[in-house]
Parts: C-alpha cells; sequence; structure tokens
C-alpha cells in the first residue's frame, strides 16, 4: 500500500497490576491501580484514607496523574497489625 512501510510492529508488554516486579527500591513508584491491587482497597476508600491522614499521600507527577512510593504503601500495610499498648 502506498505510504506504509514494513517496520516492526513494537512488543508493548502489558502487565496486569498483580505482576508487579518482585524488584524494590526507595524510587518504585506505583500507580492508583497498583495501589489498590496491593492493599485491596478501592479508590474512593483510598483517597478516603488519605484525607483523613491514615494512608501515605500521593505524590503528583503531573497535572493529571498521580503515584505512590511503594515502599510508602508497604510500610504502612505492615503496620496495620501493629497494635500500640501505650498506657496500658
Amino acid at each position: 500500500m502506498r505510504g506504509e512501510t514494513d517496520r516492526p510492529t513494537p512488543d508493548i508488554s502489558l502487565r496486569s497490576s498483580a505482576e508487579l516486579p518482585p524488584q524494590r527500591s526507595l524510587g518504585d513508584l506505583l500507580t492508583l491501580k497498583d495501589v489498590c491491587t496491593l492493599v485491596s482497597l478501592s479508590r474512593s476508600t483510598i483517597y478516603g484514607l488519605v484525607t483523613a491522614g491514615k494512608f501515605p499521600a500521593p505524590l503528583q507527577v503531573s497535572k493529571r496523574s498521580v503515584r505512590w512510593r511503594r515502599i510508602e504503601v508497604e510500610r504502612w500495610q505492615s503496620n496495620l497489625g501493629v497494635r500500640s499498648d501505650h498506657g496500658k
């Protein structure tokens, strides 16, 4: 066909949120979808917890895009089962 070239189709592999890479570095950033999957909470619940100061606040990476630091979300998750016995 006119104007078409025989360029190879780029290999774009899409991963589901359940297939998050196991490597963890301090710079890992997660999308809202990834956070929802990781902590098994809905989008509205996460934003409600952020507003209440009970969940890590996202980073504004562009005008319409936010990300969470993986390490902060995992730290929040690990502290869920920790109970403080202050004053007892």
